[in-house]
């Protein structure tokens, strides 16, 4: 739509039109499913006791062709397997799965990944069971090696994967041919009869050449193993599958059965002959001895679903799934839905045929020619096929995009420079996938992708088309569990991921998930309580804090203050065990608990082991109580989404038990867990509380607060027990001259003048002596006339500017009001602020060129008033003494270098810092690192140091691995750099160092407050503020003695100085001066 509307008179009727359309639509397609689905099925069995297992057979009656059916495979069980112990496997002379590796990559060795318990158990008996029936054997020193992803199945079950990620980039494509989806499709219908066949772990049939056995090692805590039979997850496992279905069968492919890779298909045209074809079948599978799965066999069906499509006797009918999407697009209910549809259907007006029809269709108001048009939209949709068929060994394109409530993916071709779609894949999320984060769900939208459409991936490239970095978080080794999953189940396929460059099959994409959503009123209420849990510790004691949120928005909130010494880990600990008899004390039956501790959450999902027997406890109680749940879900987030949580619990831990207060504030008197040296210290608790007496309470009382939304429900809670104060909130108005407070990261957006607010500056000090230098009058008291004469003699006035004449530099400009707001904020706490003290902020603004009367009074005052300075600044414990400097003739002389770390992971992944000082110059170079080698150090000095600096004379550092490494000190050999280690265990004996990490560290503290995290990003403007700021053992700014100039910094931008208004308009005197500032530079 472009601008035009539907007439109100009007709306009703269209709503009305576009539902009967849509039902219309909707109604041809379920016909297709219900003839299906009514088909009789009858379970044959195939033995007896423990292998018990039902093949089914279905017909349209009980004729003679279902008894003939049902005799046929019970007389041929043997063709069955049972377990993975009845498959001899095929003859090694008839095929066996080649890699093909090409030489000219490196074998890759992947370091172990350490398992939680429960997961390594799970491997472990894995590899037992393949031991035991000859699939895997013991390797030694092996080439390539892989790791072991373990990921729970539907049914709660732990499935063991390998990653061969590495192995499968290895490998060529087979160029083996696989099938034309088409011409098998069209070639099975119009068939009377159809049986639907599947292997029995057909790939573990096939074994793998004894040359590349080796190279499908993998590890595990016990050893390395090797696959003998071709395992999942391999490259070309489909092309070798399909070259053998394609021996055996040969004879009959075409005629009376169908194979593609897996699936296998015999077809008979008259139902008499079905048994003949069958026999034939199976006498070639007992040749081969492939055993059969019977759980996943159908015999003798008039009609079923083959490689996506639905085979009947009448011929090929569209599968309702394919277009499902579509289909189900409920009808818009109101006005703007009805725009929204439009606008989708004007955007897709190329990437599909039958959208030529709206393409007059600019205005779009609702009359006749408009309902023609969605008449044969509708009879367009309706008329299979709508989709373009692929050519063989064609790439093909994936299009995923994802919303609140819904993951969808078009799969597309190109012809003659046109995307045309193949298929719709549409999937509504449940409710945990509703809370993956974005790229998780775009990783879902593919594997989603590939599942519906696996005969198309396994026969054709397929191009991920996105702007997201899908690439580099699939094969991430530090990914999550699902990501792990899904990463190796995508390996098999040759998937690339590229930038997407057409926006139209993304619109197609985008359509899909942005429909309205499906029935919401009629769907079932969401009965999941989300709990919101942390643990506080503090000089105080400790405490936790509890959010627990209904299905219908009501939020209860409650503190508790634990009488017992607890550390921070079973602060956390109690605080889940306190939300969770929280929960069941309201009656809720769906839980999903929020934790922002990495070693509770890991701990319950196996991935981390309780070593420590208070730990091991406490999560035994955990997993008791979530046992009482029909659904428990714990998921760690970032402390920055738990922060009403976070603020109960420091209020318990933290605030005055005497204190007023609104929110209660509880009292658990014991732990949680019991052990013989607690009796002790919970008989003192409990007798302190009866001394304040407090009642003994099992369930947590709350606080209950009302919502929009009331739950009747948390109307029987019981009774707060223990009386509980409220909280008095003291609001005291901020100063306006006050440092910025915000936890979060400040915008890099520079104070402009009109952003101050209005403030009684008083009367400006410059007036009187620039009227006085302009006019010569003096004021008529001839003190304040004295005084005036000797002051003024210190000034000067340049176009309508105020200068002080300047001891150690020429001319000051002479700022007041606004302007030192501005110019104090920005060095404090600005892009190059290193939240100095205040006479060292007073100085680094006279190096910059400004000046006022009370430059060092205000200075004081505001880094006073800095809360971020105040809580992390150096306590000194110890007096000053003095210390036998080592001096350096002249910069980059002689370097103190040291890391400092581990940190909090930045969103970057780095932990450590690679941190060199000047002895000199107190210039600093750092850089980042996830991990720091001895080949990190040295590339570090040659990029950082020798390139930038020159080579130095000495490096001065302690006794760390990656600096007594024979690379590092064969690095410094060949520059002829000496390396001097400090005494072990003396960290005064690097001093320069130490002191460079600890101002390197206090600003980043006082830049971050609450997110760690982002620490990385925060590094350079660190330096910068380190570098630009006067040190007190060299009096100078480090910038200045290695440039021979003053830095311009951010406050100069919005207070310009001389250097931004008179400089560049005498820039040949300028560069005059700048010589001759720099042939005397020795004197400085």
């Amino acid at each position: 739509m472009s601008g035009a509307s539907i007439p109100d008179s009007s709306v009703a009727e269209t709503l009305k039109a576009m539902q009967q359309a849509i039902s219309e639509m909707s109604q041809k397609f379920s016909d297709v499913e219900k003839a299906v689905d009514t088909l009789k099925t009858t379970q044959v069995s195939l033995g007896q006791s423990v292998n018990t297992i039902q093949s089914r057979v279905r017909s349209l009656g009980t004729g003679k062709c279902g008894g003939s059916s049902k005799k046929y495979v019970q007389k041929n069980k043997t063709s069955f397997a049972w377990s993975a112990a009845d498959m001899p496997g095929i003859d090694p002379s008839i095929i066996c799965h080649k890699l093909n590796v090409d030489p000219s990559f490196k074998p890759v060795k992947q370091k172990r990944r350490k398992l939680g318990v429960e997961r390594a158990k799970a491997v472990n008996d894995e590899v037992d069971k393949l031991l035991k029936i000859g699939s895997i054997r013991e390797v030694q020193y092996p080439e390539w090696v892989a790791n072991t992803v373990v990921v729970k199945k539907k049914n709660g079950k732990d499935r063991v994967c390998i990653d061969f990620t590495d192995l499968n980039k290895a490998c060529p494509k087979d160029s083996f041919p696989l099938p034309h989806i088409d011409r098998l499709v069209e070639s099975t219908a119009g068939n009377e009869l159809l049986t639907f066949m599947d292997a029995f772990s057909g790939y573990n049939q096939i074994m793998m050449d004894p040359e590349d056995q080796e190279k499908t090692s993998f590890i595990t805590d016990r050893g390395t193993y090797c696959y003998k039979v071709m395992p999942f997850g391999l490259k070309n496992a489909g092309a070798t599958y399909q070259r053998l279905v394609n021996k055996m069968f040969h004879e009959h492919l075409g005629k009376t059965m169908e194979v593609y890779i897996d699936d296998m298909l015999v077809k008979s045209l008259r139902k008499e002959d079905h048994i003949k074809h069958l026999e034939e079948c199976f006498e070639i599978l007992n040749r081969y001895q492939m055993k059969l799965n019977p759980a996943k066999c159908t015999f003798g069906v008039p009609s079923g679903e083959f490689l996506g499509y639905i085979v009947t006797k009448r011929g090929i009918e569209a599968n309702p799934n394919q277009i499902n999407a579509f289909l189900n697009m409920p009808s818009p209910k109101n006005f703007k839905e009805v725009q929204r549809l439009t606008g989708r259907i004007a955007a897709l007006n190329k990437s599909l045929p039958f959208y030529q029809i709206l393409k007059g269709n600019k205005g779009f108001l609702w009359d006749e020619k408009c309902e023609e048009a969605f008449g044969q939209l509708k009879a367009y949709l309706t008329t299979p096929p709508v989709l373009s068929k692929p050519e063989v060994d064609e790439k093909l394109y994936l299009y995923v995009s994802v919303s609140k409530h819904a993951v969808s993916g078009v799969l597309v071709r190109e012809d003659r420079g046109e995307q045309k779609p193949i298929y719709y894949i549409s999937k509504s999320m449940t409710d945990p996938e509703t809370r993956y984060t974005m790229m998780e769900k775009l990783a879902l939208a593919v594997v989603t992708s590939a599942r519906k459409l696996r005969p198309y991936f396994q026969s054709h490239p397929v191009e991920v088309l996105t702007n997201q970095p899908l690439r580099t978080i699939l094969h991430s080794p530090n990914q999550s569990g699902r990501l792990a999953k899904w990463a190796v189940e995508l390996s098999e396929y040759d998937i690339e991921y590229k930038s997407r460059v057409s926006m139209k099959a993304q619109v197609l994409a985008d359509f899909l998930t942005e429909l309205p959503v499906l029935g919401t009123s009629e769907q079932p209420e969401n009965q999941t309580w989300k709990l919101y849990v942390d643990g506080s510790l503090s000089k105080q004691g400790s405490g936790v804090g509890i959010k627990l949120e209904s299905p219908t928005s009501e939020i209860l909130e409650q503190s508790f203050r634990l009488l017992f010494n607890a550390s921070n880990n079973e602060a956390e600990y109690e605080a889940l065990i306190a939300g969770l008899r929280l929960a069941q004390g309201v009656g809720a039956e769906e839980v999903v608990a929020y934790c922002d501790s990495q070693l509770v959450v890991n701990q319950f999902n196996g991935d981390y082991e309780a070593k420590d027997l208070r730990m091991e406890a406490y999560l035994e109680v955990v997993k008791s109580l979530s046992k009482d749940f029909k659904k428990f879900e714990l998921i760690r987030i970032p402390r920055g989404e738990n922060t009403t949580a976070d603020a109960l619990a420091a209020l318990a831990s933290t605030s005055d038990p005497e204190l007023k207060r609104i929110i209660p504030v509880e009292c658990i008197a014991e732990r949680s867990i019991k052990t013989d040296k607690e009796v002790l210290a919970v008989t003192r608790s409990r007798a302190a509380a009866r001394e304040r007496g407090e009642p003994e309470v099992e369930l947590p009382p709350v606080k209950r607060r009302k919502s929009k939304k009331h739950n009747k429900e948390l109307d029987v809670l019981p009774e707060t027990i223990i009386e509980s104060e409220p909280v008095i909130e003291d609001n005291h108005p901020e100063p306006d001259l006050e440092p910025n407070e915000h936890p979060e990261p400040e915008p890099r957006v520079f104070h402009e003048i009109d952003q101050i607010p209005a403030k009684d500056w008083g009367a400006d000090w410059r007036e009187p002596i620039k009227h006085y230098i302009m006019t010569g009058e003096l004021p008529k008291n001839k003190w304040q006339a004295r005084k005036m004469r000797i002051v003024s003699a210190k000034f000067c006035l340049s176009k309508d500017a105020l200068y002080k004449r300047g001891v150690s530099d020429p001319y000051l400009l002479c700022i007041f009001g606004p302007e030192v707001e501005i110019v104090v904020r920005e060095v404090h706490e600005g892009l190059c602020g290193s939240h100095a003290s205040g006479r060292a902020m007073a100085f680094k603004i006279k190096r910059m060129g400004y000046y006022w009367p009370t430059m060092i009074t205000d200075c004081v005052k505001f880094a006073q008033r800095c809360k971020r300075c105040q809580l992390h600044a150096p306590m000194i414990h110890q007096p000053s003494e003095l210390f036998s400097s080592i001096s350096a003739p002249y910069p980059f002389m002689r370097w103190s270098m040291d890391i400092i770390g581990p940190l909090h992971r930045s969103t970057r992944g780095a932990q450590y810092l690679l941190v060199l000082t000047d002895y000199f110059s107190k210039w600093i170079e750092a850089e980042a690192y996830a991990s720091i080698k001895d080949s990190a150090v040295n590339t570090f000095i040659w990029k950082n140091i020798i390139c930038r600096h020159g080579v130095p004379y000495e490096i001065v550092t302690d006794n760390g691995p990656q600096f007594i490494s024979h690379e590092f000190e064969a690095f410094c050999s060949e520059w002829g750099i000496k390396v001097s280690y400090s005494t072990p265990r003396y960290p005064q004996g690097n001093g320069q160092a130490e002191a460079a990490n600890k101002t390197i560290l206090s600003n980043l503290k006082k830049r971050l407050s609450h997110l760690k995290g982002g620490w990385y990003d925060e590094l350079q403007p660190v330096l910068w503020a380190y570098r630009t700021t006067p040190r007190r053992p060299t009096g100078e700014i480090p910038f200045s003695l290695v440039y021979g100039m003053e830095a311009v910094v951010p406050a100069e931008l919005n207070v310009p100085g001389l250097r931004r208004t008179e400089a560049p308009l005498n820039e040949e005197e300028n560069s005059a001066m700048l010589d001759d500032s720099l042939d005397t530079i020795n004197e400085r």
